[in-house]
């Protein structure tokens, strides 16, 4: 086999496209084996299972596109690790979980991130902010809570932008590209507000006024939990 493969000149390969071809099973092992691949293409088959941790190890993979597969688990954080990674389409049925790791945030070269349509949940890494290429940015139909971070208004190449469908919450970011998207960007979520959602914010003196006055059995909650911490560390 070892012999078949060098012949074959497999080990060469830079560009491997396969989508649309009706895979079924894991993303095959032997892949790691073409360490000059640029471009790993595998869209739109029905391959299961999770992504490979040494996808991180391909030193010179620049374009990943898994979109619509039946992929499960989590993204890995290897996938940090890619120096060269310009996009990265991880698109899938509803499968991937877990928080989007933060890792993705030293991917400098990278252009394009689409996350959208699975299973992510937790709040949107701040570390994004730091993809100073990035063009688009799809975070669509998943499960992300929180904020929107406003140092992703520091993205000036960002031109398209979605977390429609999740569960976002707080004032959404103005400035930079943020003043050039549109309402149809934030659909989905019930509870951002700002001008682009025209959902009004509440002000300070609103929050303020909400907030309900400690009475002496909510500081004994807090007392007692907080005895409770100490003594669960001591113990």
């Amino acid at each position: 086999m070892s012999d078949l493969w060098h012949q074959t000149g497999f080990q060469n390969l830079q560009i491997l496209t396969l989508g649309g071809c009706s895979l079924t099973g894991q993303i095959p092992s032997w892949i790691a084996k073409l360490r000059k691949l640029k471009s790993l293409n595998l869209s739109y088959n029905k391959i299961s299972g999770p992504i490979p941790t040494w996808l991180g190890d391909m030193p010179h993979l620049f374009v990943i596109n898994l979109t619509q597969n039946f992929l499960s688990g989590d993204l890995p954080h290897e996938l940090g690790r890619l120096p060269a990674l310009i996009a990265d389409n991880n698109s899938s049925d509803f499968v991937l979980s877990d928080n989007i790791p933060e890792e993705l945030g030293q991917l400098k070269l990278l252009q394009a991130l689409d996350l959208s349509n699975n299973n992510f949940n937790g709040s949107i890494p701040d570390d994004l902010s730091r993809l100073l290429n990035l063009e688009t940015l799809d975070m669509s139909g998943n499960h992300l809570s929180g904020g929107i971070p406003q140092s992703l208004t520091g993205l000036h190449f960002l031109s398209s932008f979605s977390v429609e469908n999740n569960d976002l919450e707080g004032e959404i970011p103005s400035g930079g590209q943020f003043d050039t998207f549109s309402a149809a960007s934030f659909e989905g979520n019930p509870k951002p507000c700002g001008n682009v959602s025209k959902r009004k914010c509440p002000s300070v003196k609103q929050v303020e006024m909400e907030q309900p006055e400690p009475d002496d059995s909510s500081w004994s909650n807090i007392l007692s939990f907080g005895l409770g911490y100490i003594v669960g560390l001591l113990g």
